[in-house]
């Protein structure tokens, strides 16, 4: 069992960032080790960790250029657990985030999502043990929901590995499950449109994960987090969502009949109302949603918004 004391019994201090809408409250001193650095998430997460009040250890395979320059850094291969003891020294909590995901199905084996997505969240929890390291921020996703790919698989599989860890070596844990945030080529049609189905704004994912750090750094068990887009759409309009979907819309989100329509875009399904396992607890307040996304395209000519990128 883990003996070292917690972040929290040590460190009490605390500094003050705003994760979305929730004042986050970081440890003074603790040090957030981040598997996985140089991705898409863990490149706009180290600013926001450090910005908290964190003390960060990087880890990758490689240097991270640009990134968090202040931060220390330790090469470390998950796959294999080479680097991953040196990269644990210090540390309070691990923030894992390598992983395949869903659109690496087609081109990556089922032998290269089991060696990153399972041994090496197996390799990584076995040295934060060894290291002392009780407290952990995975993340999964939501394809938990669905193993019958590899991907879901492994993420189901991960899952019980931290709980596992969590009944036999005492750490505890956020498993933090976003929907996609892949990067978009449309923005219309695939990001806002997106935002009343399945998926979710980059930034609201960010927020999970800082969150997920503050509540682990102060929380001992295992919890799950939902990392969602807003609940946007009352529950008691979407009988009327799908009798006239264009005005229900503009109803709720004024604009949004001219925008539809002008990128014609099919929102004839009724929106996905989100699951909110572990807001309360984390206090996570997704704000970006098919509103908000309205209230940017609106005043922009065609061509910039045809012209806009994923910046990720």
């Amino acid at each position: 069992m883990l003996e070292k004391p917690s972040s929290m019994s040590r460190l009490p201090e605390r500094s003050v960032m705003n994760y979305g809408n929730h004042a986050a409250t970081a440890p003074r001193g603790t040090r957030v080790v981040m598997t996985g650095a140089g991705g898409n998430i863990g490149r706009g997460l180290a600013p926001r960790l450090l910005a908290a009040g964190y003390q960060l250890t990087l880890s990758d395979l490689k240097p991270v250029d640009g990134l968090a320059t202040e931060a220390r850094f330790d090469a470390a291969d998950v796959r294999t657990g080479e680097g991953l003891h040196a990269a644990m020294v210090d540390a309070d909590i691990l923030v894992h985030l390598p992983a395949l995901h869903g659109i690496h199905v087609a081109d990556h084996t089922e032998t290269e999502f089991w060696d990153l997505n399972v041994n090496g969240t197996f390799r990584t929890l076995q040295a934060a043990v060894a290291a002392g390291v009780g407290k952990v921020v995975w993340l999964s996703s939501q394809a938990w929901h669905d193993s019958s790919d590899v991907y879901g698989f492994t993420k189901v599989i991960g899952e019980q590995l931290l709980d596992y860890h969590r009944r036999c070596h005492g750490i505890s844990y956020v498993a933090v499950r976003p929907a996609s945030l892949v990067p978009w080529t449309d923005w219309a049609r695939d990001y806002g449109r997106g935002l009343l189905y399945e998926r979710v704004d980059r930034n609201d994912v960010l927020d999970a994960i800082g969150l997920s750090t503050d509540y682990v750094a102060a929380n001992d068990g295992g919890l799950v987090l939902d990392a969602l887009h807003p609940d946007a759409v009352p529950a008691a309009d979407l009988a009327e969502w799908k009798l006239d979907p264009i005005g229900t819309a503009d109803r709720l989100f004024p604009g949004a009949r001219t925008v539809v329509q002008r990128f014609g875009l099919d929102i004839s399904a009724p929106p996905v109302k989100p699951s909110k396992l572990g807001w309360t607890e984390t206090g996570y307040a997704p704000s970006r949603d098919f509103g908000a996304w309205i209230n940017q395209v609106t005043g922009l000519s065609d061509d910039q918004v045809e012209a806009r990128t994923s910046d990720y």
